[in-house]
């Protein structure tokens, strides 16, 4: 699958890819892959995790689920110059995914963080910061968009919403909700920490203190068509790179 984007943002990355302390980088993939390049992921993954795979009931959610893993395992290989059946993945008490250390990756530090929605998948890495990032399809409908705006967002979010109407609420709401989930991954909090207050002024602002102290930052990720995403990573004056995936 082709995916639409802004061209101008996206790019080739180098054959050699480098992640100094300063940048951050994004990747996009496609997940509609012919089955031979399917197979091809699917070599990748560890035993677990084709396990996983085979659990889905569709087919296309297995399809996607090998993609998306493989892709990971793929791209942490290449910063971290190992074999990707020789990453090492842990989970943190909510679920976000880490490097297990090994002999092999015990430098450089890599954080990273994954998401997908329908037909592709987003990839962020740092060398230095947490990050979080998150995308959604924005063609499937949400009737119940305000009743989950009370539960999460801002009490300016859910005015702002409730003055719009049809697709333009839809679309502010997926911004939100992208910004929202972004950065409680950023953190490792995951739906735990909805109840605190920063977690809901992300959904306005582009700039919020944790409980912690930690000032983080809300930056939108260059348009995808029919999808909405957004970055979350520490404040601060990294450059973000945007690369686009070739299989």
């Amino acid at each position: 699958m082709c995916i639409e984007h802004e061209a101008d943002y996206w790019h080739t990355p180098p054959h050699e890819v480098h992640l100094p302390l300063h940048e951050v980088h994004v990747w996009l993939a496609s997940l509609d892959l012919a089955p031979a390049l399917v197979e091809r992921y699917a070599l990748a993954l560890s035993e677990d995790e084709k396990s996983r795979a085979t659990r889905f009931r569709f087919a296309r959610d297995q399809r996607r689920f090998i993609v998306s893993h493989g892709i990971l395992r793929l791209l942490v290989g290449r910063y971290l110059h190992m074999e990707p059946l020789a990453v090492c993945f842990a989970q943190g008490a909510y679920g976000k995914p880490f490097l297990q250390m090994t002999a092999q990756t015990l430098t450089p530090r890599l954080s990273f963080n994954m998401s997908h929605a329908y037909e592709i998948a987003l990839y962020v890495f740092s060398s230095h910061d947490e990050v979080g990032v998150d995308v959604e399809y924005v063609l499937r409908p949400m009737p119940d968009a305000l009743e989950i705006a009370q539960d999460f967002f801002s009490v300016k979010t859910q005015q702002a919403l409730r003055m719009l109407e049809g697709e333009i609420r839809q679309q502010h709401f997926f911004r939100s909700w992208t910004r929202y989930e972004a950065y409680l991954k950023a953190r490792g909090v995951g739906l735990a920490g909805a109840e605190q207050e920063d977690a809901r002024m992300v959904t306005e602002s582009d700039r919020v203190v944790d409980h912690a102290g930690i000032s983080w930052q809300v930056r939108a990720v260059p348009h995808i068509v029919n999808y909405c995403a957004s970055l979350v990573l520490p404040q601060g004056d990294q450059r973000v790179l945007y690369w686009q995936w070739n299989v």
